[in-house]
């Protein structure tokens, strides 16, 4: 990203903008937009968030300059950290009581820690053969 966006980083490391307004986005919609779920149902939640994650990405991935690759990752991230959130609260509609509920909890729980441990190896496969961007065609 350094050489495509021509940013320097030798005062401040500016590429963990890039980085950072991905996890401001998870930290804040949820805090707004998750509890909408509790009034108008888990289903629009999910189906909105995964749509509006979706519609991101494409300029994400077009950014023809570093501040739309900041704007698009923060929307991007905080669409997307909607669904997780919505998650466990359609675990515990699913699922009544401590005991029913201790089995689905621990497997969407193990799946969480399991793909933020994977997803730099992934990752680092990935960007072996491709470029950082996500979709390689678009040049």
């Amino acid at each position: 990203m350094e050489a495509a966006f021509g940013i320097s980083q030798a005062n401040f490391p500016w590429l963990y903008w890039a980085t950072a307004s991905w996890n401001v986005g998870a930290a804040v919609f949820p805090l707004l937009f998750v509890p909408l779920t509790e009034n108008i149902g888990r289903m629009p939640g999910y189906f909105a968030s995964y749509i509006l994650f979706l519609i991101w990405l494409i300029p994400s991935a077009t950014a023809p300059n570093f501040a739309t690759l900041i704007v698009t990752r923060f929307f991007g991230g905080g669409a997307s950290s909607v669904s997780i959130n919505i998650v466990s609260g359609t675990l515990t509609d699913i699922w009544k009581g401590d005991r029913e509920r201790s089995i689905p909890m621990s497997i969407f729980g193990m799946t969480s820690v399991i793909g933020i441990a994977l997803g730099p190896f992934v990752g680092g496969a990935t960007q072996t053969h491709l470029s950082w961007r996500w979709i390689y065609w678009v040049y």
